[in-house]
């Protein structure tokens, strides 16, 4: 009996979980990128994209409402999200799209610039999960370092991405969130452990992706990919 309800109990909280997730995506899913959403998710360089939106030329509600669309297109295809950070996403972006009316000036050099993040760092009113069923329902009390210092450079945080558990292996799967595929061809894996962002980084569904490396956890997703990566070195 107890083995029993062990499962049950496990299994409650994966569907709980992924009904969550689903619940923040659907009033995506019916919407659709125009030709102008997808030219400016297809913009490679942040440098490039901060400087447009700091010109007038697109306001960072614009192009966060593009880059969500682009990320729930590239879950559907791949299943490579886990947390859903849109609504803390297109606050973000009003407020830097405020703040450059009032200023003149961007808040920095990433100013509107779409990332999201591995599910192994944590974000306020977030689960951290590294994909277990264990870590879920625990949400974190403050934002990771490396994201407050993004954020501070003016970077907005769309998502987090999915990942093995224990993020010790080469493909991305876990109990609680499933498999992520490649965005290519289904039948393949997009690596890992950093995969989610590998899949959807390759489907123009971010612009910059945060990941680890140990033995190869970005470096394997970006090869696979067709992205590159930086792994910085440790002195």
């Amino acid at each position: 009996m107890h083995e029993t309800s062990t499962q049950a109990d496990w299994q409650s909280v994966v569907a709980s979980k992924r009904k969550q997730r689903a619940d923040l995506l659907n009033p995506w899913l019916s919407e659709l990128s125009s030709p102008e959403e997808v030219a400016v998710t297809s913009i490679p360089d942040a440098a490039l994209l901060s400087h447009k939106i700091c010109n007038k030329e697109f306001t960072a509600v614009y192009v966060t409402t593009a880059y969500i669309k682009r990320a729930v297109i590239a879950h559907k295809q791949t299943n490579c999200l886990t947390e859903i950070c849109f609504k803390r996403a297109l606050d973000r972006a009003k407020n830097l799209d405020n703040y450059l009316a009032q200023h003149g000036k961007p808040i920095g050099p990433l100013h509107g610039v779409p990332f999201t993040v591995k599910d192994q760092f944590n974000l306020k009113g977030f689960d951290t999960t590294l994909g277990y069923v264990g870590r879920a329902n625990k949400t974190a009390t403050e934002d990771a370092v490396f994201v407050q210092i993004l954020e501070r450079l003016g970077g907005i945080v769309l998502a987090k991405t999915n990942l093995p558990q224990t993020i010790m292996w080469c493909e991305t799967d876990n109990p609680l969130w499933g498999l992520t595929v490649n965005p290519k061809n289904s039948n393949l894996t997009p690596g890992g452990s950093t995969g989610g962002e590998g899949a959807l980084l390759a489907f123009n569904g971010s612009l910059l992706g945060l990941g680890t490396d140990i033995g190869g956890s970005v470096r394997i997703p970006a090869h696979i990919n067709g992205l590159y990566s930086l792994k910085p070195s440790v002195s």
